[in-house]
């Protein structure tokens, strides 16, 4: 679920126009056969043809403007061949080209620039995508200057690209700056401002300040109901955010209602086959999930893994997402064996549009093992868990909930194989991460704090932390049951308070010398 981005409008292909006033002798473009093979779909063809015709542009002109139109081409028709490597290359030499002959700061080296970073990013390699993006926040910052939009854009794109590494921190202040310049240049109403606001929130969400990106999502929802009306595309992007957030502070029931508003504004405006509308179901599925729905939640998950399959085919990272939701509504009504395979389908997707080393990937680390532990295979599920744990502390930190989650149930598997002294600090470390970024009253918190207790009292002989762990759990469930006020979620609240009220009891006991019965 995840907040829509400012992106880059790119072109793939340099025209006379945008070589400026210099000229350019006998510069030359695609044969007409090329052109011909290309309109018809024969990339193959094309990309001989152009290969052929570019070797003879350089022998007779050298490696000079002449011929930047024959690469450019060369470099688009490789791609929709199916060639990303051969692209990549013809794409760098025209950029080198372009670079040299016509300056750094040249619109058609900024594109250039641009669209090897957009390449780059669609095949998941971030990292290599990075120096482009830096490059073409140089190259703005030298034509427009600081104050344009443009330069909004750049230093927002770049940021984007730090996200996806797993770089919050770096990028928060790059969204900061992206956001500053477009308050200036365009003005708090106009609905882009709405999308800096989202980003800058995303961001600080992704770092556990979940209380912190809240209002600046509602910031982003007023601007476009008075921009746009209730009833735009953008909108409903607002009502889906600021449902997520209030998802992730556990504040189910209020994100419920937004997200139905969500779909409801989607459906009207897109269709039931859109791969948004994937999306929205599968946001929809998560809450009802988190709410003990969890029937309900797999009839979503199943519509939004079916719109996936339709719209983006097998390969694509969305289709994973929705093979990893199925699989664990399947978990979680008792049917963990159909949902195993599930599960290593949308790995390696992941692993095969991402790389290893993506939080991503993590994650679907750590959704395999916790179906494996849960069917008893516990020795098979503990190195998976320690792979996706190693992966999020690196890409991610030590202080992100995320990797609190890993460490968690790392704690977890290791207690069910006994080894109760390695199980402690592991919990002890999660507790710690999860109370400081999500506050006492985070479902996530009073979880920790349950399991170490369980581990203190039945494994440490230590009946007076467990004590301390149950007691802080049971106020968390109180007040939590106080905010969500009358209704199913309060009396949802109150039941998981008298469990751990019977684990305060049990320990209390303890604590006395008392061996309950």
């Amino acid at each position: 679920m995840l907040s829509v981005r400012l992106g880059l409008v790119i072109m793939i292909a340099a025209t006379p126009a945008a070589l400026g006033a210099q000229v350019v002798p006998e510069q030359i473009g695609p044969s007409a056969e090329a052109l011909a093979a290309f309109q018809r779909g024969d990339f193959a063809d094309a990309a001989a043809r152009l290969d052929s015709e570019t070797a003879a542009c350089v022998a007779r002109h050298g490696e000079t403007l002449a011929c930047l139109d024959l690469i450019i081409a060369s470099a688009t028709v490789l791609d929709r061949a199916g060639k990303p490597v051969e692209s990549e290359a013809a794409a760098s030499r025209a950029f080198v080209l372009a670079e040299s002959a016509l300056g750094a700061t040249h619109e058609t080296t900024a594109l250039l620039a641009a669209g090897l970073a957009r390449s780059l990013t669609t095949r998941g390699r971030h990292r290599e995508a990075e120096p482009w993006y830096r490059k073409l926040v140089a190259i703005r910052l030298a034509t427009v200057g600081a104050a344009h939009a443009d330069a909004a854009t750049a230093y927002n794109n770049l940021a984007v690209n730090l996200d996806n590494q797993g770089r919050y921190a770096d990028a928060e202040s790059l969204y900061g700056k992206a956001l500053a310049i477009q308050r200036a240049a365009i003005g708090e109403a106009d609905p882009r401002i709405a999308t800096s606001y989202d980003n800058l929130a995303f961001n600080i969400e992704a770092q556990g300040r979940l209380a912190e990106a809240e209002p600046l999502y509602r910031r982003a929802l007023a601007i476009r109901r008075a921009a746009l009306g209730e009833n735009h595309a953008e909108t409903a992007i607002s009502y889906n955010n600021i449902a997520y957030n209030l998802d992730n502070q556990g504040r189910y029931a209020e994100a419920e209602p937004l997200l139905r508003k969500a779909l409801t504004i989607k459906l009207a405006l897109l269709g039931e086959a859109h791969r948004s509308i994937a999306t929205s179901y599968n946001n929809l599925g998560y809450n009802l999930n988190a709410q003990g729905r969890v029937a309900e939640a797999l009839l979503f998950f199943r519509k939004a893994l079916d719109i996936s399959r339709k719209a983006l085919g097998e390969a694509h990272p969305e289709t994973a997402n929705g093979y990893n939701n199925v699989a664990s509504a399947l978990d979680n009504v008792g049917r963990p064996p159909e949902a195993a395979p599930l599960y290593r389908k949308a790995l390696d997707i992941w692993r095969a549009a991402l790389g290893e080393n993506h939080p991503q990937t993590a994650a679907a680390y750590n959704n395999l093992a916790y179906n494996l532990a849960i069917q008893g295979r516990i020795a098979e599920a503990e190195p998976l868990y320690r792979k996706a744990v190693a992966i999020k502390a690196a890409m991610l930190g030590e202080d992100n909930p995320d990797t609190a989650l890993g460490y968690n149930n790392l704690a977890d598997s290791v207690e069910a194989l006994g080894r109760y002294a390695e199980a402690e600090p592991l919990y002890r470390k999660a507790l710690a991460t999860r109370r400081k970024a999500l506050g006492a009253m985070h479902p996530d918190v009073i979880a920790s704090q349950g399991s170490l207790g369980a581990l203190l009292l039945d494994h440490r002989s230590d009946p007076g932390g467990a004590l301390d762990c149950f007691r802080a759990a049971s106020d968390g469930v109180r007040l939590r049951s106080a905010v969500a006020g009358p209704g199913g979620s309060a009396s949802r609240e109150l039941r998981r308070s008298r469990t751990y009220f019977r684990w305060q009891i049990k320990a209390a006991w303890r604590v006395a010398g008392i061996a309950p019965s």
